[in-house]
């Protein structure tokens, strides 16, 4: 997969629009709206999206915790076969930008044969753009325009980064991996180690994390892989906590560690024991 900025190629291409925070199992519906029409089309797949959550900017006080930082997200895009992913620079400009003049950026970008988005998708300044704003352009343009509906889960909850969020803050990780359609992951760094074993680790700043505990998980770094136990202390709504990792293989400081928390467990046994966690 390649990820892109906004000099790209201009050939032709179906884009898929969203924040895309977790990459759920919504977001994997709406991408694969968009791969059966560049398929039937014979065009290249791209998924455009922003590199930070829009509240960052727009209202900072209002951001929620990140369930996917980049690499994360890009991870996961290329593990369902995304072609390209675009992460556009949100910034006050983009955010001031009215919704026609983004519709106008993303056409002299690329020959645009077709837009994916969801039915609550909005765009442009105060989030005046929306789906009903998207087709009017297509028609206008010459792109085709698939909207798609809320996707829900077998209860009758519609799927959203939201939703996933208020799981994961209340421990509810089998329910937040129902959703996601796969574990919840966290990329980390190691931060230097103790002498029992247990390795300190940096996440980037505001990544949503359980709720304190012990969880079962498993890691890798390298060549280096295995399963152990993830102490997370105090945070803030899941931000901030500190972490530690039993892992006694792992010895350089710096290191990018891949964590994974199935919600029952490496071996299919509860994966959490929810206490506060005292780590040294």
């Amino acid at each position: 997969m390649r990820i892109i900025g906004r000099e790209c190629d201009h050939g032709p291409r179906v884009l898929v629009l969203g924040t895309f925070d977790g990459v759920h199992l919504g977001h994997r519906e709406l991408i694969e709206t968009g791969r059966r029409y560049a398929r039937e089309h014979g065009v290249q797949l791209r998924v455009c999206t922003f590199d930070r959550h829009p509240l960052e900017v727009v209202a900072p006080q209002r951001a929620p915790g990140i369930l996917t930082t980049i690499p994360e997200k890009a991870a996961l895009m290329a593990r369902i076969g995304v072609d390209e992913m675009q992460l556009l620079p949100f910034r006050r400009e983009m955010a001031d930008m009215e919704p026609e003049a983004f519709l106008a950026m993303l056409r002299a970008a690329t020959d645009l044969r077709a837009v994916a988005a969801g039915w609550n998708y909005t765009f442009g300044r105060g989030g005046r753009g929306n789906a009903e704003l998207l087709q009017e352009d297509g028609k206008k343009h010459g792109y085709d325009v698939l909207i798609l509906p809320p996707v829900r889960m077998h209860d009758g909850t519609v799927l959203s980064s939201s939703a996933i969020r208020e799981r994961l803050e209340k421990g509810a990780m089998e329910e937040a991996e129902q959703m996601l359609g796969h574990p919840y992951g966290i990329c980390a760094r190691s931060a230097g180690g103790s002498e029992d074993g247990w390795m300190a680790l940096r996440v980037k700043r505001g990544k949503m994390l359980p709720p304190p505990g012990a969880y079962d998980c498993l890691w890798s770094t390298g060549n280096l892989s295995g399963r152990s136990t993830l102490r997370i202390g105090p945070g803030s709504g899941g931000i901030g906590a500190e972490l530690r990792l039993k892992a006694e293989r792992i010895r350089e400081k710096d290191l990018p560690i891949r964590l994974t928390l199935p919600a029952h467990g490496v071996n299919g046994q509860k994966s959490v024991i929810p206490l506060p966690c005292h780590t040294p």
